[in-house]
């Protein structure tokens, strides 16, 4: 047997290891980077939702008291602040959800959660730019109670879809 053959197979060897062991680790640390950008994604769709919940209840306060006073001609000048929807155009970036919001329930909840929400939010807008260019019509008041309405029955549908959701991740 040749001189060289002990050395040429230790020294494949040692590269096949060293190549299995390379594999590990970058499987390894793509999990870990999948992980935490799945973490990130989570916290960032978490702040959202808790700061809906808060802009809802405090648009709720708001229109409650309008409501009451829209009848006797007066109507409130405060806007009302807008719900963010971010969160949705960032889970579609990143083509995947967490794996907390992958199954069936969870992810249609998002999804119901991110439509509501677009709609909520464009009526907000159509509120206000009527609210802003239509004060000196006849039907104002009554118009802004039907908007009032309908932004408050939105808003209840919507915080019982958060509550379910924040109920699935837990």
């Amino acid at each position: 047997m040749p001189d060289w053959i002990i050395p040429f197979a230790a020294g494949m060897g040692a590269t096949i290891v060293g190549f299995v062991l390379t594999m590990i680790w970058d499987f390894y640390k793509f999990k870990r980077e999948i992980r935490s950008r799945e973490e990130a994604l989570l916290n960032i769709i978490t702040y959202e939702l808790n700061d809906n919940i808060n802009i809802l209840n405090n648009n709720k306060t708001l229109l409650e008291h309008e409501i009451s006073i829209l009848d006797s001609k007066q109507s409130l000048v405060n806007p009302l602040l807008h719900l963010q929807y971010g969160f949705w155009d960032l889970l579609k970036a990143n083509m995947y959800f967490p794996k907390e919001i992958r199954n069936s329930d969870a992810s249609i909840k998002i999804i119901r959660i991110a439509q509501k929400t677009k709609v909520i939010d464009d009526t907000i807008r159509s509120r206000e730019e009527y609210r802003i260019h239509n004060s000196a019509m006849s039907t104002f008041h009554s118009r802004m109670k039907k908007y009032d309405q309908i932004i408050l029955e939105d808003s209840e549908e919507l915080l019982k879809l958060l509550d379910d959701f924040q109920t699935i991740l837990k």
